[in-house]
Parts: C-alpha cells; sequence; structure tokens
C-alpha cells in the first residue's frame, strides 16, 4: 500500500514515484494508492498513476485506488482514472478489491 498525504504535486511526485518503483522492485504488481488524506493533485500526480497502471497490468497486476474527498474523487472521474481502477472509499476497501480479481 502505497499512502499519500497532504498536497501532492510536481515538488512531491519523486518521491511518489519512488514508492511505487519501490513497490514493482519488490514484487507487487497488485497496488493500493491510498489517496484519503490528500488536499491537492495536479496532472502530473494523475499521469504518474496512469503509468503506474499500465506497469501493473503488463506485469499483470492491478491498482485500487481509495479515495474520499469528493474533489480529489471528481479530478479522478475527470481525467479518466476512475474509469479504468476502481476507487474505493478506504484504503482497506481498495485492498480488498485487488484480492478478489
Amino acid at each position: 500500500m502505497i499512502t499519500v498525504a497532504g498536497d501532492v504535486d510536481l515538488s512531491s511526485i519523486a518521491r511518489l514515484q519512488a514508492h511505487i518503483d519501490g513497490a514493482f522492485a519488490a514484487g507487487q504488481c497488485r497496488l493500493v494508492i491510498d489517496l484519503e488524506h490528500v488536499t491537492f493533485l495536479d496532472s502530473k500526480v494523475l499521469h504518474t498513476l496512469f503509468r503506474a497502471l499500465e506497469r501493473a497490468r503488463r506485469e499483470g497486476g492491478d491498482v485500487a485506488v481509495a479515495c474520499v474527498d469528493p474533489t480529489i474523487c471528481r479530478l479522478l472521474h475527470v481525467f479518466g482514472l476512475s474509469r479504468e481502477v476502481q476507487v474505493c472509499e478506504s484504503a482497506d476497501a481498495a485492498a480488498l478489491t485487488l484480492s478478489r480479481a
């Protein structure tokens, strides 16, 4: 599980990418991205999430996202990510979704 909090933008994207890369390096191809405590998300972060999804699927896995903030959830919808990944109301629900896949 990769937990992200606060404002997530260009200044913090390298750290997010490092966590995603670390999960893949550890052999995880089913990733839960926990955005429950995110207050701001920019388009570069959405691009990073799309790339993580592509890589996970190439490796036989998938991505689920936990999101509760209506504004952040709307961004996921507007940019099309919610059509590609399961968006859940909690990290536990996202993990359960991936375990059933």
